[in-house]
């Protein structure tokens, strides 16, 4: 009884796994794209391709002209994200630490939100609740964390490497869930 109850309360969405993006889904991804540094005189390169456990983020750090990052973003749209707390993603990687990114703005130098995803050769699904997302501006903090006013205006997510350190990295990721 409490299966068929359960069942019942899931196809009428009483229940639910909060929001994901699979990586494996080509339909969920298919307007993200990388932006490297170049768009402000750097010489990272970021690439992307497709593993049988979702997208494998990769390429090589720069720190000459300036550089030294490059990110793998959604396109622009509206992301409410104000009923969920926590965000869970499932990922490994090597080379250097990445960062998770919620913006607010379409703009480049307002203020984002990210949160540190640490080196894991091993594939490791990190439960981070959204209170831990730090306030940056042009790559400095602010001191700041996100709000719950901020969590309802997301108009894009996304992944950036977070260290200015030389060198290759690799990103893989099979999804993001908020719960």
């Amino acid at each position: 009884m409490k299966t068929i109850l359960t069942i019942l309360m899931l196809s009428v969405g009483l229940l639910s796994e909060g929001h994901k993006v699979s990586f494996k889904k080509s339909t969920d991804i298919s307007d993200w794209k990388i932006t490297n540094d170049g768009v402000m005189g750097g010489l990272s390169k970021g690439a992307i391709k497709t593993t049988d456990s979702g997208i494998l983020f990769f390429g090589e750090v720069s720190l000459k002209n300036f550089g030294g990052f490059t990110s793998y973003k959604s396109a622009f749209k509206e992301y409410d994200l104000s009923q969920y707390k926590k965000v869970e993603i499932k990922y490994r990687s090597t080379g250097s630490d990445m960062a998770m990114q919620l913006e607010t703005s379409k703009q480049f130098f307002s203020p984002y939100f990210k949160v540190n995803l640490p080196v894991s050769k091993d594939w490791i699904v990190r439960s981070i609740d959204l209170t831990k997302f730090n306030q940056y501006q042009m790559g400095e903090s602010t001191g700041s964390k996100i709000q719950g006013r901020d969590l309802k205006r997301v108009v894009r997510i996304g992944f950036i490497t977070n260290e200015k350190k030389e060198g290759p990295f690799q990103f893989e990721v099979e999804f993001i869930r908020f719960v």
